[in-house]
């Protein structure tokens, strides 16, 4: 069970994470502009964009894979709490 002050470390609660919300939507809406957007060069070409549109970015593929993880990980859990109760 989760606890109120878990809500605290959830990302996107203050400007600095929803900036990673941006950068995801950023790249998520110019990949359908590639011929094939579910291809794996596309993918690694939208995402060598960022250096580009987030200067100041340590790792924008970095960041990338950490809300694509944080959005398996809520599917996954999601998955159990339907199959649990």
């Amino acid at each position: 069970m989760w606890d109120v002050s878990d809500i605290c470390r959830l990302p996107f609660i203050d400007d600095n994470d929803c900036g990673l919300g941006i950068a995801v939507r950023t790249y998520l809406d110019d990949l359908p502009l590639q011929a094939d957007p579910t291809s794996p060069e596309a993918r690694a070409e939208v995402k060598a964009k960022g250096k580009e549109w987030f200067q100041h970015s340590d790792s924008f593929t970095g960041n990338l894979d950490m809300a694509f993880k944080l959005w398996d990980a809520v599917g996954d859990s999601s998955g159990d709490a339907l199959t649990t109760y």
